[in-house]
């Protein structure tokens, strides 16, 4: 009897089959992604037109900045121009720029313009821990936990200082000048045991420390909501733009304010009534501090000490004045607003003994320059904290005889404000 035909495969020919189809998915897999494949070309065809798309941006604000220097009677600077074209932009001082997180090298002189690797973006924005950005400044704004689940966002150019690496003790930040803020928490903040609240806003302060929040309220029949200052016209500089600032510090959960009252960066003795009124500041320890200037002047000078997409430096408003009282009272001296200092003479910045928390000399030294406005329209301008010649005017004071918007003096200087704008 004739056997059935078996008409399977074997399983000979199935190996073979296997073999070759991996063969054939390896030789397709190679042609699409290997060193030479059709991905890798095509990204790198879109690498070099990125770069190339870059270079021609930097070259026109090259060209712009050479023109600018050959017809304006105040040249603009390579960084303010470059500003303009670029969202971040950090100038390391040593030829090189960090645009949008990509290294950019530019010969001042000749003009040569080198883009680095368009996808080794250095400091993404994104989520880190303190301890990533204590050693390296970050590029964009970026968002940092510390152990105790606390968030802050770092500025753009910025690192955190090893002061301390938990936010309610005083998280540190610093340029690459060595200007230095402290983070002020909005919000939940947890001390690693317990969660508080600090809540955004104005606040009058009882002989005990007790905070009132008032919020928009006029206070005291004088100082006025700044939220509508600008309808009052009366001279004083208000806050560059006091919903913006508010919106960020609670979107954002916080904001910064000086380390130390600002300096003048070129002064190397006290100030004067003659010294110059338009000086670069700083925010360092051992400054000569920025007295004999007007408020107007004051506000210019702190909106102007940084151009960057990323974040906005204005005057110390009321809001940023008063919530850092209660950040201080929550975690460090619980009747700082009542705090006094009396010294026997002015002092450099930081230099009288009065830091709660990182934040230097809200209580002493001198009096400081804020955006709130009084109702007293010949001398509108309102200064805060307490000065070093009185031992009974404390932190949370309010200056109610006012002062007029030419007043310069010994006795007043400034805190610059930051807010981010992620």
């Amino acid at each position: 009897m004739k056997e059935k035909e078996n008409k399977g495969i074997t399983l000979i020919a199935l190996v073979i089959t296997i073999i070759v189809l991996l063969i054939l998915a390896g030789v397709s897999i190679a042609t699409l992604i290997g060193d030479n494949g059709l991905l890798t070309r095509a990204s790198e065809a879109r690498e070099e037109t990125q770069r190339g798309e870059m270079e021609e941006r930097v070259r026109l604000g090259y060209s712009e900045w050479q023109i600018s220097k050959n017809v304006d009677n105040i040249p603009k600077s390579l960084d303010e121009i470059l500003g303009k074209e670029f969202g971040s932009v950090v100038n390391n001082n040593d030829g090189t720029w960090i645009l949008d997180g990509v290294e950019v090298s530019i010969n001042e002189e000749t003009g040569k313009i080198v883009v680095g690797d368009i996808t080794n973006q250095v400091g993404q924005t994104g989520e880190k821990i303190i301890e990533e950005v204590q050693e390296n400044y970050v590029v964009g704004n970026t968002i940092v936990k510390d152990e105790n689940g606390n968030e802050i966002v770092v500025p753009d150019g910025f690192k955190v200082t090893n002061d301390t690496k938990k936010v309610h003790e005083g998280i540190v930040i610093e340029d690459r000048d060595e200007n230095q803020f402290v983070w002020i928490p909005v919000g939940e903040v947890s001390d690693g045991t317990n969660t508080y609240q600090i809540n955004l806003s104005r606040y009058t302060f009882s002989t005990d420390g007790t905070p009132t929040d008032v919020g928009n309220s006029v206070i005291n029949s004088f100082f006025q909501e700044e939220t509508i200052s600008t309808g009052l016209g009366y001279g004083n500089t208000i806050a560059k733009d006091i919903e913006k600032f508010i919106e960020s510090a609670k979107t954002n959960k916080g904001y910064y304010i000086g380390r130390y009252e600002a300096s003048d960066s070129l002064a190397t003795l006290n100030r004067t009534s003659s010294s110059s009124k338009t000086n670069p500041i700083e925010v360092k320890k051992d400054g000569f501090v920025y007295n004999h200037i007007t408020q107007p002047q004051a506000a210019e000078l702190s909106r102007d000490m940084y151009t960057n997409n990323n974040f906005e430096s204005d005057l110390m408003n009321s809001y940023a004045w008063d919530t850092a009282i209660v950040f201080i009272q929550t975690f460090g001296q619980s009747n700082y607003s009542r705090q006094t200092r009396l010294s026997s003479s002015l002092s450099k910045t930081g230099m009288v003994v009065d830091e709660q928390l990182h934040i230097n000399d809200m209580a002493g030294n001198i009096f400081e320059w804020t955006t709130e406005t009084h109702s007293y329209s010949a001398r509108p301008n309102v200064n805060r904290g307490g000065y070093y010649v009185s031992s009974s005017i404390n932190t949370a004071y309010r200056n109610n005889d006012s002062l007029s918007i030419s007043y310069i003096g010994p006795y007043i200087g400034y805190r610059t404000l930051l807010y981010v704008t992620l």
